[in-house]
């Protein structure tokens, strides 16, 4: 017995016997094809630029700012990686800005990755020259060549430290100037910075 194609009254969703019909050539055109690739190239370039532009920032290493000559020169601008604010996303060695609030408001400061949580940092007289000593876990912080000030213009040394020994806490990070001899303080005075503090490590400078 011949079965019977049953026809709903609209042509557009009778297949008939013979299946499924195709659908119209057009929708594949490779006009049509050619706008869905320029579509998805368009939102993911978009995407990109959102993303770089949540991640990353610059900020602007104030005029009087010497603290980190001549890697950040005052004046200049960094590009700071806001993804890596927590202690754990940052290592020794890597440079970090970070905000301290102050009588006229909040600064921008930056500082090298001297000491991570949990680590003992102890300070101390500078054997054979002015300043004081850091050692991290009993292992001192070196000073570079590029670094040492011997003759130091008369009040640009900071006043010597009390020696003293403390443990990094959790979440905070013990940061030290590239030049210990600048007006700006670093951990050696304002203690380790917590992380609630941090702007973001600096990736690049100009």
């Amino acid at each position: 017995m011949k079965s019977m194609a049953v026809s709903s009254g609209n042509p557009a969703l009778d297949t008939g016997s013979a299946g499924p019909r195709p659908a119209p050539a057009g929708w594949f055109s490779p006009a049509r094809i050619g706008l869905a690739v320029r579509l998805g190239i368009a939102l993911l370039v978009t995407g990109l630029v959102l993303r770089f532009m949540w991640t990353y920032g610059t900020v602007k290493v104030p005029d009087w700012n010497d603290q980190m000559a001549p890697a950040l020169p005052p004046g200049g601008r960094v590009l700071v990686c806001r993804a890596a604010r927590r202690a754990r996303d940052l290592a020794r060695g890597e440079m970090v800005a970070y905000a301290v609030r102050g009588a006229d408001g909040v600064s921008v400061r930056f500082g090298r990755v001297a000491a991570l949580p949990g680590d003992k940092v102890e300070i101390r007289p500078r054997a054979g020259g002015p300043g004081e000593e850091v050692l991290v876990n009993g292992e001192p912080v070196p000073w570079g060549p590029e670094l040492v000030l011997p003759a130091s213009p008369a009040g640009e040394r900071s006043d010597e430290l009390e020696p003293r020994t403390e443990v990094v806490p959790e979440n905070a990070l013990f940061l030290l100037n590239d030049r210990r001899f600048s007006r700006v303080a670093d951990s050696r005075r304002l203690g380790p910075i917590p992380q609630e503090a941090f702007a973001g490590k600096v990736v690049m400078a100009w």
